[in-house]
């Protein structure tokens, strides 16, 4: 299908202009019309946006309003430049007008299928910063729950409801491992440890972390709903009073020719549920991945940075260095030589309300043995700091952590968080760790994370049962 047999050819038309960004605005003002009200007046919609666009309808290019608008003057003022928007929103295809059913000769908006759609695509872009993980697996668990338990009327609507959430999560976890990949390509344009810190902490950790990442990794976990979902969905297809249930509500909500037409469309949704929850199981590795690189990667950037630092305040610092440490009379003379010419330096201060205040000083001389120092702390800083680092990254290995949990649970093949004997800051910091591995299928043992949190020996964890994915 041509999509231009679809939508209007000059629809688009509106953000090749000099004004487009008022003509948003306006898009954006007329969604908000839209969702208000089931009826918008012309003469309404005119008034809405000369109020609320006032300085951006006066701020338009005149010269390209006057040539789209056949040639004829336009007044400088919000209603007439607002008239002329409203007119050119309908002149591109994106609103169109109707007159009212009385005999008030009224005009009204109307709007497209397609303008509507577009118009909203175009505002979640505009607002990503607000938007938000939706809780995909929650809503399939617990539509299908309730469809199997109370609501076996209503499981079609379910099975249609999980089909959808399950497309869309797939195509959320796709974007999630596309805009990872397009922030760790970004990381090779930023020049600055401050650009980089920005870039890291403002935009990927609270767009990305905080707002996707996060909730897919705990409260929406795959792992933590997939069992029950494919669980029902089976025993459904394995049950032939469930299968009749289904195909009967089928032919209420859609149109097939036949029962066998009906019933494959349910097998088809059903096995599609089940495989592509293995596949996002296996694309949730891939994401996790991905952004341990890109976590790698912008501390090896910010490190790189920091090493190299190209600004003047550091070329000046090595300047000044270099001459310091010229030995040889003829060497300074030569830096000298260039330096003075080229580059003036000026001393400068300020006075404020102490600067007359001049500090007093002792004049008693003290003088004592230099304290000898023990060769214990004869190891330079960076040596300390990497043995320290490198002694914390061993404390909470993940070696250490999986030692941990099989401890715990000792001969047991579950084990509730509440008995948990945390006696220690450490062990708190490695269940911690082990709550995030639980979510891991490579790991001995699985979690289920439930509501609340339980005190432990004055500790606060989250409240969940530890189980060996094999049973001893």
């Amino acid at each position: 299908m041509n999509l231009f047999e679809a939508i209007p050819k000059n629809l688009f038309s509106i953000f090749n202009s000099k004004n487009r960004e008022t003509y948003v605005n306006a898009l954006f003002a007329l969604r908000q019309s839209f969702k208000q009200e089931l009826t918008i007046e012309k003469e309404n919609l005119i008034r809405q946006l000369a109020n609320n666009l006032h300085q951006d309808l006066l701020n338009m290019d005149m010269e390209e309003a006057e040539e789209l608008n056949d040639g004829k003057k336009l007044s400088r003022d919000a209603m007439s430049m607002s008239r002329f928007m409203v007119k050119r929103l309908a002149e591109t295809g994106w609103i169109e007008f109707e007159y009212g059913v009385d005999t008030s000769f009224k005009e009204y908006i109307a709007l497209a299928p397609y303008s509507i759609k577009i118009i909203n695509t175009l505002y979640a872009i505009a607002l990503e910063d607000e938007q938000g993980y939706n809780t995909y697996m929650y809503s399939i668990y617990s539509n299908l729950v309730q469809a199997d338990t109370e609501k076996k009327d209503f499981m079609y609507a379910a099975l249609l409801n999980a089909y959808d959430r399950t497309e869309e999560l797939e195509n959320e976890l796709k974007t999630l491992y596309h805009n990872i990949r397009r922030k760790y390509n970004k990381l090779g344009f930023l020049m600055s440890v401050n650009d980089v810190l920005v870039d890291h902490f403002d935009d990927y950790q609270r767009k990305i972390i905080t707002q996707i990442y996060m909730p897919l990794k705990t409260k929406d976990s795959l792992n933590r709903f997939k069992g029950n979902v494919v669980e029902i969905l089976m025993r459904w297809l394995r049950t032939p009073e469930c299968i009749d249930s289904l195909e009967k509500q089928a032919m209420t909500y859609q149109a097939f020719n036949s029962f066998d037409d009906v019933k494959d469309a349910i097998i088809t949704k059903i096995y599609f549920i089940v495989d592509k929850l293995n596949e996002l199981e296996e694309m949730v590795e891939k994401i996790d991945i991905k952004n341990t690189e890109y976590v790698s990667a912008t501390a090896e950037k910010m490190r790189t940075l920091l090493t190299n630092d190209k600004s003047i305040k550091a070329k000046m610092s090595r300047l000044m260095e270099t001459l310091k440490d010229s030995n040889a009379d003829d060497t300074q003379d030569k830096i000298l030589e260039y330096f003075y010419p080229n580059i003036a330096l000026e001393s400068s201060a300020y006075m404020d309300d102490t600067s007359l205040f001049v500090r007093s000083y002792s004049i008693q001389e003290f003088s004592s043995e230099p304290l000898y120092i023990d060769d214990v702390y004869d190891v330079s800083i960076d040596t300390q700091a990497t043995s320290f680092i490198e002694n914390m990254n061993n404390k909470y290995s993940n070696k250490n952590v999986i030692n941990f949990v099989e401890e715990k649970l000792a001969n047991k093949n579950e084990l509730d968080s509440s008995k948990f004997a945390i006696s220690s800051d450490e062990e708190l910091i490695l269940t911690i760790h082990s709550m995030l591995k639980g979510w891991d299928k490579n790991v001995f043992y699985k979690i289920d994370l439930q509501e609340g949190n339980v005190g432990v020996n004055s500790y606060s964890i989250p409240r969940m049962t530890y189980y060996r994915r094999r049973k001893i």
